[in-house]
């Protein structure tokens, strides 16, 4: 596969995943019942989530607010056939459901009404297994991938607000969330320390296979922070270029420099007077 990069890479855009992509549409929905859990599997290839995110990214951000309001329906007819999918295990997968569906919340806030209230309706008609699991994507996503926490921690608050009533945000997510940045803080202050010095808020013992998993994850995203590798597939380098379509400054999105506010304008030419602030 490595010898013939090229055409797997090819054949993944432009004969698997685009096309599955494509499919999901939920006039087609008998078809997606199977067609959603192969695009799945195809993503957890080798290159299949390159190609998806850059699918995803080209769709979200398209200049055309039809391709987008596409985009939407198509998402959320994933997450209606995502149950047999197992995620747990895959990074991967959780990393590419984790992008899209931060997309399908921001576009709650899209600078065009139709695309805005579709994503609203939409969201409300995912089921509540598929929604716990995405929001189990959102979670890995906050634990591994240390510069999207911020992104992470906003999606999930205007999913809370616009789910009021499914319970997003537990007490149980608080606690796994603090255990992650108590560990954190520890392995930060000394790199050297051995395991058995380190202790995580539920004092489980160091020997135990759970603290073993969560100090190898920790020690990972720290490893990987300062590396330019995983740069382009985080969700803050995928929303980086999303905010000229956006309504609202609450929404996530980069942040805008001194310079770009002092002077009123984005890059684009919008007068930052004309955004409708929240």
């Amino acid at each position: 596969m490595k010898d013939h990069k090229g055409f797997v890479v090819w054949c993944q855009e432009n004969l698997i995943i685009k096309n599955l992509w494509d499919l999901c549409n939920a006039e087609h929905s008998h078809i997606c019942e199977v067609g959603v859990p192969i695009l799945l599997h195809c993503i957890s290839l080798e290159y299949g989530s390159d190609v998806f995110w850059k699918i995803i990214q080209e769709e979200f951000h398209h200049t055309d607010w039809k391709v987008r309001f596409t985009a939407v329906e198509r998402v959320t007819v994933i997450a209606r056939f995502m149950d047999s999918t197992p995620l747990k295990t895959d990074k991967v997968l959780q990393a590419a459901l984790a992008n899209v569906f931060c997309h399908l919340i921001s576009s709650m806030d899209d600078i065009s009404p139709y695309v805005a209230q579709r994503a609203t309706l939409y969201l409300g008609t995912i089921h509540d297994t598929a929604l716990k699991s995405l929001v189990m994507c959102l979670e890995s996503q906050f634990d591994n991938v240390i510069i999207d926490r911020p992104m992470v921690l906003q999606s999930l608050y205007q999913l809370h607000n616009a789910l009021s009533d499914r319970k997003i945000i537990s007490w149980e997510f608080f606690l796994n969330r603090f255990d992650t940045l108590f560990l954190e803080a520890q392995i930060n202050a000394d790199r050297s320390a051995d395991i058995s010095y380190l202790r995580d808020l539920l004092n489980l013992d160091f020997t135990n296979e759970l603290f073993v998993k969560k100090v190898n994850r920790i020690q990972e995203a720290l490893s990987t922070q300062s590396s330019d590798s995983h740069l382009a597939k985080t969700l803050n380098a995928s929303f980086g270029h999303k905010w000229p379509y956006k309504r609202t400054m609450s929404a996530p999105a980069s942040i805008l420099t001194r310079q770009d506010l002092s002077k009123g304008k984005f890059s684009t030419g919008t007068d930052v007077n004309e955004i409708e602030v929240s």
